[in-house]
This record gives structure tokens, C-alpha cells and sequence, in this order.
């Protein structure tokens, strides 16, 4: 489709702009912005053990994860909707028609249903924009969409200036919509990488981690045991902690 193709590329048109940015896009930008932001903060955080550290990104990294897959959700089900509404306004609909119109779209739907090739195609267009048959000229138009007939689609975009910027708008959406039907809903939150601290955990593991109240860094707490209302418990469970990591560190090698 080289015509509608350059038109949605084409530097005068903000197609490619306002795909990316929607107000959804735009808050997925922010969030993953937040994110990386959140884990630097998080791995310069002197309080906390690597424990703790781990416990936090696993955090972040759920909560990301998961109002992601809601963005995307949205993002997609705004496409869908803006689509079948161009498809509509592109192509007529019986539900848009009443009584006799309603009777000439259902014809000139049967009719073209029955067209087999683009050459059938093209010469019932040619014929039905020459005697003024704008519906049936419609009718012929989503058939060629629906089979991909790429060049009556463009014939009749040519002929209809009107209708132009929202079949490359149409087109443009397609291309986005077809690349992602396969991503369903979450599974496209996915792609959000695991930080290198959780590589080797299950998400079963990183779930109660996530879930955890973040082990506090031996040093924190001998420093502010009598400023922050360190507890014995804390300071307990701090010691416990460096002294397994100290193990770990040990069978690393490290």
C-alpha cells in the first residue's frame, strides 16, 4: 500500500506522532522513567541490607510490572476503539443507515462480498464512481480493505480526499493493532526486564520478597539505635542478616 504507506510516514502528517503520544503512552513513559529512577535510589540506600535492597526492587519491580500491563491494556483497548469508529466512518454501516439506505448498504455489501479478485474489484469501483453510486463504491472499498486489495483501496482514497487521512490513519492503526494482537492484555508487562538482583529468583520468590518488610543494614542500625527507634527485634534480625550474607558471600568466593 506504497501511497497510504507514504502518507502515514509522511513528515506533514502527526499520525506516528499521536500513536506515541497518547495519554497512556505518556504515562507509561513516566512510569518506566519512575522506575529506573526508583531502582538507583533504592541501590544507593545505605539503610538497607542487600537483603533489603532485593526485597525493595522486588517491589518495584511487581508494582511496575503490574500497572504496566494496565497501561498497555488501556493503550490497546483505546486503538480498538478508535479503529472500529474510522471503520465506520470510512466505510458506512448498516447500523448508521435507516429503512431504503439500510436496504442499499445490505445490497451493495452481498454485492461486493461476491468479488473475487482486485480486477473484479477495481472495474466495479470504476463503474460505481462513475454513475454516482456512492454506496455501493463503499461497500466495494471494505471488501478490498478486508482482502487486502491494496490498490483499489488507494484508488478510491485518491478520488476521495475526505477520506484519506483517516484510511492512513486506519492503515497505521492495523499495522500497530496486528503487531500487538498476539501480546494479550499483561503479557505485554512482560517485557519489563528483571533487575540483575532478581535473576535468580522464582516469581513465587520474588512475590513474598515483594511482599516483605525490608531488612535494614547492620550499620543503619547500630548508628540509629538510639535516635530512630531502632527495636531489639531490628537490631537482632540486622546482625542475622549480615551474618548470612557474610556466609553467601564466603561460597561465592567473594
Amino acid at each position: 500500500m506504497n501511497w497510504l504507506s507514504d502518507l502515514v510516514r509522511a513528515s506533514t502528517n502527526d499520525i506516528g506522532d499521536a500513536f506515541t503520544s497518547t495519554p497512556h503512552r505518556q504515562q507509561i513513559t513516566q512510569l518506566q522513567t519512575a522506575y529506573r529512577q526508583a531502582l538507583d535510589d533504592i541501590r544507593g540506600d545505605a539503610s538497607l541490607s542487600e537483603l533489603g535492597k532485593q526485597q525493595l526492587i522486588a517491589r518495584a519491580w511487581t508494582n511496575t510490572r503490574a500497572e504496566l500491563s494496565r497501561l498497555q491494556q488501556l493503550d490497546f483497548d483505546t486503538q480498538v476503539a478508535r479503529y472500529n469508529t474510522l471503520e465506520r466512518t470510512v466505510f458506512g454501516t448498516a447500523a448508521s443507515s435507516t429503512g431504503a439506505d439500510a436496504v442499499s448498504f445490505r445490497d451493495a455489501v452481498d454485492r461486493a462480498a461476491k468479488l473475487e479478485n482486485a480486477e473484479s474489484a477495481m472495474r466495479l469501483l470504476g463503474t460505481s464512481e462513475l454513475s454516482g453510486d456512492t454506496v455501493l463504491a463503499r461497500a466495494v472499498l471494505m471488501r478490498a480493505w478486508e482482502a487486502g486489495w491494496n490498490d483499489v483501496v488507494e484508488s478510491y482514497a485518491c478520488n476521495h480526499a475526505t477520506v484519506s487521512d483517516k484510511l492512513a490513519e486506519l492503515v497505521a492503526l492495523r499495522q500497530s493493532l496486528d503487531g500487538r494482537a498476539s501480546k494479550l492484555g499483561g503479557a505485554m508487562a512482560a517485557s519489563l526486564t528483571r533487575p540483575t538482583e532478581l535473576q535468580n529468583l522464582s516469581l513465587t520468590e520474588i512475590s513474598d520478597y515483594a511482599q516483605a518488610e525490608p531488612s535494614l543494614s547492620t550499620s543503619y542500625v547500630l548508628n540509629n539505635r538510639f535516635t530512630s527507634g531502632i527495636t531489639p527485634q531490628q537490631e537482632k534480625d540486622a546482625r542475622a542478616q549480615a551474618a548470612a550474607e557474610a556466609r553467601t558471600r564466603a561460597q561465592r568466593g567473594e
